[in-house]
């Protein structure tokens, strides 16, 4: 990959076009699972549609299947292009995502909380939750 300051300027870009605000552009699964991940919203509503994920996907496979025939291509070799909304565990990576969540408590229900038998939240507080 030849500059990944570029490639999310230009994901961010193309992002706005189609009225999202960009959360995330991240780089995963190694060489044996290369994945491009992509994370957007609506700043109104700050979720993504299925209609939204579709045209967002479209509009950057075709901007990247047009640079990699132009010699241009900002990820070397073959890789997953995942289009997603932030979802239920979004990530905290802008300034504004922190300030939403100041004074919350982050992880306060996880899988190991829950307890087998009655299929329902633990009574225990997780463990190390901590207040942004």
């Amino acid at each position: 990959m030849a500059d990944f300051a570029a490639l999310t300027e230009l994901i961010e870009t193309e992002a706005q076009a189609e009225g999202l605000d960009l959360v995330r552009v991240k780089m995963m699964g190694g060489t044996s699972d290369p994945t491009l991940q992509i994370m957007a919203e609506r700043p109104e509503t700050r979720q993504l549609t299925l209609d939204d994920c579709a045209r967002l996907s479209r509009r950057l496979s075709q901007i990247l299947d047009t640079m990699e025939a132009e010699g241009h291509d900002p990820i070397a070799g073959a890789y997953r292009l995942e289009v997603s909304s932030p979802g239920i565990d979004r990530p905290l990576t802008r300034l504004k995502d922190f300030e939403d969540w100041k004074g919350r408590r982050p992880g306060s229900c996880s899988p190991r909380s829950w307890t087998a038998a009655s299929n329902s939240p633990a009574t225990s507080p997780a463990p190390r939750a901590r207040k942004f």
